[in-house]
């Protein structure tokens, strides 16, 4: 079953947003570790209860660790911790359940170079066992964090974001259901040139009814939230990409620049041609503003939505950083969103925000609400991963000193963003 397909409920009513459906869990890295970077999640097509966390160890080795997530109800179950990179300083990670093989997921991880591994699970949700594959080295370009590995649907193949002297470029990878098989050689031992200009790697989405077709989007070094249309051909080794013009996605505001650099950025697609992209202003008349803006493609021309902003209701409307849905589709054009609005009432809590794309590329937001990190300062880094249930249950990780000993330690949270 395609993935959108699996994103649509049939019969069961509409659930409504529930931003206090389960209270903070904190130690997601468990005992031994009091130090730990890099959190990712992400849901199991194949499982609506069922996510994975990957994070760093950053007490000592750096090693690169997964962790299961069962969902029951409102609570879940961590399995064992697994050393899925099988190796030390490791950095930046994306992780993803392989859409055509359950029980597997594609691990993506950094120390000086990026590589992959398949790693395979099985067993009851608490003590679940892992096995993982070789490391097979995807680039010769350091893999940052900033933007996510995502699937070409359901072929076995992975496309990765990267950044090398300020240009974007991505590389394409091809897994089989026990190993990464290959690469693209069309970039050479680096990747395939996108052409723009950024500080930061940028999103990139593929069409989830069209393996063929997907979307880049970055902020370029002229402060332009820009656009390429992506076509893709080949496969394994043959495996390439045409790129599109560069597209200004609000052109008649301040000439499309004004967006900050060096900080978040989103692209979820909704269905055939539809996304919407996210983004930092950092000029007038989205200064410090959680920005959205959805756009159409048909294959030739882009139809453009005007900029809108975040929920105002917080005492503090300067946005920090925010993530939107970790695996970047959304059949039903709902969009989970987590971050924060800086120190609010001496506290740094972690925002949940639910927009909503209509048809006509309008864009609602709820209110902000605090769904966790009620209670301390430091909010580092956040990840939401948008389940495959009617509820869109999410499973949100933080990176923060939760215990209130440690600089740096991993909670999660669930809530729900609700039905269509």
């Amino acid at each position: 079953m395609p993935i959108q397909q699996m994103m649509l409920g049939v019969g069961k009513g509409i659930p409504q947003t529930n931003f206090s459906f389960a209270s903070e869990v904190t130690d997601i890295e468990g005992s031994g570790i009091s130090y730990s970077q890099n959190p990712k999640v992400t849901a199991d097509p194949h499982n609506e209860n069922r996510y994975a966390i990957s994070f760093t160890d950053d007490d000592g080795s750096k090693d690169g660790f997964i962790r299961i997530a069962t969902r029951s109800g409102n609570t879940f179950t961590l399995s064992p911790r697994y050393d899925a990179a099988d190796g030390s300083n490791v950095g930046a990670n994306s992780i993803l359940f392989d859409p055509s093989n359950s029980g597997k997921i594609i691990f993506l991880y950094n120390t000086s170079k990026p590589y992959a591994r398949v790693i395979s699970f099985s067993g009851s949700s608490g003590s679940e066992s892992f096995s993982r594959s070789s490391a097979f080295l995807v680039s010769n370009i350091g893999y940052s964090a900033t933007a996510e590995m995502v699937p070409m649907g359901s072929t076995g193949r992975y496309v990765i974001p990267l950044l090398k002297n300020g240009v974007c470029y991505l590389r394409i990878i091809t897994a089989s259901s026990t190993d990464v098989t290959s690469r693209d050689s069309s970039g050479g031992s680096d990747a395939i040139s996108l052409t723009t200009t950024s500080s930061t790697s940028p999103d990139i989405v593929v069409d989830p009814t069209d393996s063929t077709k997907g979307m880049m989007m970055t902020v370029n070094t002229s402060e332009k939230l820009v656009a390429r249309a992506l076509t893709f051909s080949g496969s394994g080794t043959s495996a390439n990409v045409s790129i599109g013009a560069e597209t200004q996605l609000t052109p008649n505001q301040n000439s499309g620049g004004g967006y900050s650099q060096n900080v978040w950025h989103s692209l979820v697609a909704c269905g055939s041609g539809k996304y919407v992209a996210f983004a930092k202003g950092g000029d007038p008349p989205h200064r410090n503003k959680l920005t959205g803006v959805a756009f159409d493609y048909d294959g030739s021309s882009y139809t453009l939505g005007s900029p809108s902003y975040g929920p105002t209701n917080i005492t503090t409307s300067t946005a920090g950083e925010w993530s939107a849905s970790h695996d970047y589709y959304s059949a039903n054009n709902i969009i989970s969103l987590v971050g924060n609005y800086g120190t609010v009432g001496g506290y740094r809590p972690l925002y949940g925000i639910v927009c909503t794309r209509s048809d006509d590329r309008t864009l609602s937001y709820t209110n902000a609400h605090a769904i966790a990190n009620g209670s301390n300062t430091k909010l580092f880094r956040q990840e939401t991963a948008q389940g495959y249930d009617d509820a869109n249950t999410n499973l949100s990780v933080i990176s923060n000193n939760a215990n209130g000993s440690n600089f740096d330690n991993l909670s999660a949270v669930l809530w729900q963003a609700g039905g269509s």
